[in-house]
């Protein structure tokens, strides 16, 4: 099967017209009928199912002493696949599809960058057994992330950095969302609901309805469910995009993969694809480490220009400060990296431990006053229970208070 890869292309800026853009503006996602060809479905449901008879022999491998002989396969409400972990040569087109035009297209319109790349890479099937519905959440850990409420503003303002893709092999109808939740704070009513349950439709819910071949592109910043993991057939790929180069710090900025193994099996061009990802990814770490450094010398300038580079824009660029103090708080109390976040891992590498002590006191001003701005949520958080999160910057502080917690 041949797979038309994107090209890189040098020229900044969208590729389709402003009307997707605009729908996932005031929508938070996008429809993307077909972006599987019809000649193509066929022997990627084939290569795939390779994929998924490999992963069931690794899971019922290494299946605990009470587990069912199956392990995950067997146990879990969603069977999920990393595919870069188990592609070989006679399924190389699993990976080479997530760079296929038709997905880059929107990528681009969307992020508005050249430089676009998978950061996880999973195919998502149904459990052997009916477990029912999930629960409403949205996609961010709060561990690693800004308040949800930066993230919206930033995203109102500067637009999409990351992108999550559902693309189904078969017809799909599992996943909801609430749409222009990615806008604005929880209602009332539907806190009301959610209250009553997390596991049951909310009025303002909209059901997916994807066609095999077809793809849905959101952001993770809204809130959504899966209302039926039942056992009746389903594969379709959760895909993780992110973009180098525009308006702010991605707030999802973390890979899966790190090891470039995998390209082996891959074309040329693919390949190339994600070695130049993983430079940028470099960079990127580099950037970081120098702000870093900044802060501990109490060099303004270099603190300012660092931070520039990393959010351009000018608004909200305090989402991507408060990404780098969740980022040092990491490197300070979690040294063994236990989420293995490359970031962490890649900073740490670059920081002495003295280095470390000496920043983190310099972001614990921040840190406080995030904490202080907790607000009551029914509805989760990736992996969380609902509880008390931040949900917003604190009004009085802002980059400059930052600045002046350490220069003075």
């Amino acid at each position: 099967m041949k797979t038309h890869i994107a090209e890189t292309s040098t020229q900044k800026g969208c590729l389709l017209e402003s009307e997707p853009l605009k729908q996932f503006m005031g929508e938070g996602f996008v429809m993307v009928p077909q972006v599987i060809p019809l000649d193509q479905l066929e022997d990627l449901r084939t290569q795939y199912e390779i994929l998924v008879d490999r992963q069931k022999v690794i899971w019922a491998k290494n299946r605990k002493p009470d587990d069912p002989p199956g392990g995950v396969w067997e146990s879990s409400s969603l069977p999920r696949i990393n595919v870069d972990n188990v592609v070989e040569p006679d399924t190389a087109d699993t990976l080479e599809f997530l760079l296929h035009e038709n997905i880059m297209k929107m990528n681009r319109a969307l992020m508005g960058t050249p430089d676009i790349v998978p950061q996880r890479m999973f195919l998502m099937c149904n459990p052997v057994q009916d477990h029912g519905p999930s629960t409403w959440h949205f996609d961010i850990n709060t561990e690693e992330q800004p308040p949800l409420g930066s993230l919206h503003k930033n995203l109102v303002a500067n637009g999409p950095t990351t992108v999550q893709w559902n693309i189904a092999l078969y017809d799909d109808s599992v996943f909801w969302v609430v749409p222009g939740s990615h806008r604005r704070p929880t209602t009332e009513e539907e806190n009301r609901c959610l209250l009553e349950s997390l596991r049951k439709p909310l009025p303002t819910g909209k059901p997916i309805e994807l066609k095999a071949g077809d793809g849905l592109v959101y952001t993770n910043a809204i809130n959504h469910w899966g209302s039926n993991y039942s056992s009746k057939l389903r594969r379709t790929l959760l895909v993780g995009y992110r973009s180098f180069g525009g308006s702010s710090f991605p707030f999802n900025p973390h890979y899966r993969w790190w090891d470039l193994d995998f390209t082996k099996h891959l074309s040329p061009r693919a390949r190339n694809a994600f070695k130049r990802a993983r430079k940028l990814l470099e960079n990127e770490v580099d950037q970081i480490a120098s702000v870093y450094r900044a802060v501990i010398a109490k060099d303004e300038p270099t603190f300012r220009e660092g931070l520039n580079v990393l959010h351009p824009a000018e608004d909200v660029q305090i989402v991507s400060l408060a990404l780098l103090e969740r980022l040092a708080k990491k490197v300070r109390f979690d040294p063994t990296g236990t989420r293995q976040i490359w970031q962490h891992e890649r900073i740490t590498e670059r920081l002495t431990t003295s280095e470390i002590e000496t920043l983190w006191p310099k972001f614990e001003a921040f840190d406080e006053k995030l904490q202080s701005s907790r607000v009551e949520y029914a509805t989760g958080f990736n992996g969380e229970p609902g509880g008390l999160y931040p949900y917003d910057m604190p009004a009085d502080y802002h980059v400059e208070d930052f600045v002046a917690g350490w220069k003075n």
